[in-house]
């Protein structure tokens, strides 16, 4: 008795597209108000995204912070109100969004050094007499 058997194979396969990651995690910064700041960013593809504080940042208002190419985030001229914590992120092809580890912008007010006039120290005064007192 001869038995035939019918084998089908369906094979089945999906390419999917590697989702972009975050290569570099900014870094914490400080700068002085009026100074420039820079927080660095890599990611594997051009859309970079920038948090602060958890909301994401609408860059093209503001004329003093820019995105460069390489997407770090750049002050021109930092601000107090630019201290906050900054996140970017790398959006795959899927529309997921692979966020960075958060780095503080710090931004000092700047610094001023004024005189300060000392009137004269009690051992400033028996010095002085005693060398009156000396001379004289």
């Amino acid at each position: 008795m001869e038995s035939k058997y019918l084998i089908l194979l369906f094979v089945s396969y999906s390419v999917s597209a590697v989702n972009s990651v975050v290569l570099e995690d900014p870094e914490d910064v400080t700068a002085v108000e009026g100074d420039p700041a820079t927080l660095v960013c890599r990611v594997d593809t051009d859309n970079v995204k920038w948090y602060k504080d958890g909301v994401e940042m609408k860059n093209e208002d503001d004329e003093e912070i820019f995105q460069l190419p390489d997407g770090s985030l750049f002050f021109l001229s930092s601000r107090q109100h630019d201290t906050a914590l900054y996140n970017c992120a790398s959006v795959g092809v899927d529309g997921e969004i692979f966020m960075s580890q958060p780095a503080a912008l710090i931004v000092y007010g700047e610094i001023h050094v004024d005189t300060i006039h000392v009137k004269e120290t009690t051992f400033q005064a028996i010095e002085r007499e005693a060398e009156e007192f000396s001379m004289g």
